[in-house]
């Protein structure tokens, strides 16, 4: 805390992220109702769509779309017509690959992986987090859990340093 005080100093760019982060109370969790980004291509074949708290990546390749993240789940169709809006067909996404089993980066990946038959990959780890295989199915965890989202079915497990099976050279 001391060196991320002291980094930050008096530059009030560098003040917000830590009196989020660093100062007990500040932070909060991700709000799945803010408002949505104006689909944007941000260079060559890089998208930026989702929300203004989650973004989500769309990297184009002839071979499809791969996603970086899914947003959440209440958020999947509006993702689904941003993609459209940027001139990408939803269709061609082959792959959405989850920074963290967190309902902010998975919570839409279930429709795309329902509609599109979308392959989903994570690490082994965060597909344990997204759906605990040791949870029984009459625990709490998965009758709240099921209120709120659906979770994709799991898929590809991945680890650092491995390939992606789709190409993304342009």
């Amino acid at each position: 805390m001391d060196a991320a005080k002291k980094t930050a100093g008096d530059d009030t760019f560098l003040a917000n992220p830590y009196n989020f982060f660093c100062i007990a109370g500040n932070a909060r969790a991700q709000n799945n109702n803010a408002p949505d980004l104006e689909p944007t291509k941000l260079f060559d074949n890089v998208y930026a769509v989702g929300n203004s708290e989650t973004a989500v990546y769309a990297v184009t390749s002839s071979e499809g779309i791969l996603l970086l993240d899914a947003g959440f789940e209440n958020k999947a169709e509006a993702l689904d017509a941003q993609l459209q809006k940027a001139g990408l067909d939803p269709a061609r996404v082959k792959f959405i690959l989850l920074g963290h089993g967190h309902a902010d980066h998975f919570g839409g990946a279930k429709f795309f992986q329902d509609k599109y038959g979308t392959k989903i990959a994570a690490t082994a780890e965060d597909w344990d987090l997204i759906n605990p295989p040791a949870a029984p199915a009459d625990s709490p965890w998965r009758r709240a859990r099921s209120t709120w989202t659906r979770a994709p079915q799991r898929d590809s497990p991945t680890r650092a340093g491995q390939a992606s099976a789709l190409s993304l050279s342009v």
